[in-house]
């Protein structure tokens, strides 16, 4: 198992370049790591599940995308609809995932932790990453980052350190 813990880790090429949003991310990977680590003790088959953390990443999640998702409308992101839509998807998968495991269902904690890895890695390296380009793009960076300073307040709804 040490093979999923070696790739459960920060990459600058995952760096959208809003400062917010990289910390939120950086969070969650890390919580991800932890899940992993509580998880690793187990045996291949173990039904011990440390539920506090993966409501805690579910929280700091829902956070993250409220965030993300008021960034967009800041930003007058043509693909708000999609990412929203995508957001849900996510959430609900792994409330799916997590409520079968809960209700007894086999279910190994290592694949169920490696899934939330790679939601979570695949939706920041495509979806993400096409809001960071839109920044970019704009014609007036400059002004974007005076009215997002100036919303700072506003967008980080229950940001936790």
């Amino acid at each position: 198992m040490k093979q999923i813990n070696d790739h459960i880790n920060w990459e600058d090429c995952i760096i959208v370049g809003i400062p917010l949003v990289d910390k939120q991310h950086h969070n969650l990977l890390r919580m991800t790591k932890k899940l992993y680590i509580a998880c690793n003790d187990e045996d291949e088959t173990s039904n011990i599940f440390p539920y506090d953390t993966i409501h805690e990443i579910m929280d700091n999640m829902a956070t993250h995308f409220q965030t993300e998702e008021k960034l967009m409308v800041l930003l007058q992101y043509k693909g708000l609809i999609n990412h929203k839509q995508i957001h849900e998807d996510i959430f609900r998968k792994i409330t799916v995932e997590t409520s079968l495991f809960s209700m007894g269902k086999i279910y190994i904690p290592k694949l169920f932790i490696n899934s939330l890895k790679e939601l979570f890695l695949s939706h920041i390296a495509i979806h993400d990453l096409k809001i960071a380009e839109q920044i970019r793009n704009m014609k007036d960076f400059g002004k974007f980052e005076m009215l997002l300073a100036k919303k700072q307040e506003e967008i980080k709804i229950g940001v936790k350190p």
